[in-house]
């Protein structure tokens, strides 16, 4: 704004770029000017005091010109009183006196001194006549000021009127051509403003000192976040912003840094604070500041699981996995699958009241499926509509290209090791893996109708039920969030539930112990 106003006095441009120069023979002036915008859902003028330059044009009078204009008939007349004045009117005893002080001075110079006593006296007079002679052109200068300032005050009986240069010439005064030296300010330039407060005054969040800052106890941080140490959550923020300190430290609000994070993973959390006016009431900022730190988050979160691998590498898997695994998936690349709902609303729109509402479940809902593998490194896919079937949703989804892509380029020794993908029984899933990269299924056995499993299928089938059991529970992180489980509400945006549910288990994966 102030940049604005100041090219609009100096070029006539308002958006103008380019450089322009202002030296200190402008004329300065403060005016003030006011900007809107929106505070609390109402319309807001903020008022502002700036310093720009006089807005004269070539022809205006403010500006220097070639010839000394002689002003108007007043200016003229003063002019000719101050010039009769200088050239006629001295005060008769001032002239009777220099005249004599001149005739003395001109006396001592010639006099003749024979001793050195006679030289030291004719030089102290010489001083003192001089002294005379100046304190005697103080007096005179002092008398003209007085005369001057006396007629000023008997032609001009308005306050505040600049003189004429031409007066100020004949008068022998200054010519000041600008008032930069009246308006300058220390640290600052000749262009500023000051905001103008209102009696009325609002509060901004900015004005307060952080809700949250680093140091807060790690139960707090636990009740709040869901992660069990301040350590952690710091640890997370690195890993998702690559080690990247400009990108930490990223805001899109007047919170801190470490005021957005914490309010972006409290709300995910969803204990302490479940509404956007809880956020409010204890952050200070309003929805649409609260969407923009969260959706930023949300970004950053996105890039980061976009560029991990999506499961650990063989070896990695083997390491970290515990010793029992060993006994039954030595030399395997096991991972689980499962698939869970999300619940959502009723929608009044019948095609999606018939593709969400799921009969297994009972409810309108979405259906995202998890993959876990013995290590514990656990994670989702996109979240489908809820009438999908689990064997439909497995062959259509994806993940089972993306293993047969991960695991051609995860050689062993040189050589291929297929997944093994640990199913629960309601899947059909055998064909489809056999079509991505031969991988393998394992999962309880199917009887017919009417038949009992003999003794190798009922060891076989507890055995994969047992095993999944540690699916379950990663089936539970997942959905542990308190923003996930409360499910898809009423003007939610699917995009942006379906990025936490995918953001969610990833940052789970750095929140608690590993599942298996």
């Amino acid at each position: 704004m102030l940049h604005r106003e100041t090219m609009d006095r100096v070029c006539g441009d308002r958006n103008c770029k380019a450089k322009k120069y202002v030296c200190d023979e402008h004329t300065f002036e403060v005016v003030t000017r006011g900007r809107k915008f929106k505070y609390n859902d109402e319309l807001v003028t903020q008022a502002y005091r700036l310093t720009v330059p006089s807005g004269a044009g070539a022809k205006s009078t403010s500006s220097p010109t070639k010839t000394m204009s002689k002003g108007i008939g007043r200016d003229r007349a003063v002019r000719r009183i101050i010039c009769e004045a200088n050239e006629h009117y001295v005060e008769p005893s001032l002239h009777a006196e220099a005249i004599e002080l001149d005739v003395e001075l001109a006396e001592l110079e010639v006099e003749e001194c024979e001793t050195l006593h006679d030289q030291v006296r004719n030089l102290e007079m010489r001083n003192i006549v001089k002294d005379a002679q100046l304190e005697l052109a103080k007096a005179n200068l002092l008398q003209s000021n007085r005369t001057i300032q006396q007629m000023s005050e008997h032609v001009c009986t308005e306050s505040h009127i600049p003189i004429n240069p031409s007066l100020l010439n004949a008068s022998g005064m200054d010519i000041i051509r600008g008032n930069a030296k009246s308006v300058v300010v220390e640290s600052k330039g000749f262009f500023h403003c000051n905001v103008i407060r209102s009696a009325n005054a609002r509060h901004f969040a900015a004005d307060e000192w952080p809700v949250i800052s680093l140091g807060e106890s790690n139960k707090e941080v636990k009740r709040r976040t869901g992660f069990p140490t301040e350590k952690a959550l710091l640890s997370y923020v690195f890993v998702v912003c690559n080690g990247d300190i400009d990108v930490i430290k990223q805001r899109r609000s007047s919170l801190t840094w470490y005021e957005e994070w914490f309010l972006h993973f409290e709300f995910i959390w969803g204990r302490s604070l479940t509404r956007f006016i809880d956020l409010h009431a204890t952050y200070g900022i309003y929805d649409v500041e609260i969407r923009k730190v969260i959706s930023a988050k949300y970004k950053i979160e996105s890039q980061a699981l976009a560029s991990w691998p999506k499961y650990a590498t063989f070896a990695e898997d083997e390491k970290l996995r515990k010793p029992r695994w060993n006994r039954k998936y030595k030399g395997l690349r096991a991972v689980m699958h499962d698939m869970t709902n999300i619940s959502a609303y009723e929608f009044t729109d019948a095609d999606l009241q018939r593709l969400t509402y799921n009969q297994y479940y009972g409810e309108n809902c979405f259906k995202g499926g998890i993959h876990t593998q013995l290590c514990g490194w656990h994670g989702v896919e996109d979240l489908w509509l809820g009438a999908v079937s689990d064997s439909d949703y497995n062959r259509r989804a994806g993940y089972l290209d993306k293993q047969t892509e991960f695991q051609s380029v995860d050689l062993v020794e040189g050589e291929i090791v297929p997944f093994l993908n640990i199913y629960d029984k309601g899947y059909r899933a055998k064909m489809a893996a056999l079509r991505n990269g031969k991988q393998l299924v394992l999962q309880p056995d199917w009887a017919k109708s009417d038949e009992k499993f003999n003794r190798i299928q009922t060891i076989s089938s507890a055995s994969v039920a047992s095993d999944r059991g540690g699916n379950e529970r990663s089936v539970n992180v997942c959905k542990r969030a308190g923003f996930i489980r409360r499910g898809f509400k009423h003007n939610m945006c699917p995009i942006n539930f379906n990025t936490a549910w995918k953001t969610w288990a990833f940052q789970s994966n750095f929140m608690f112990k590993p599942i298996l």
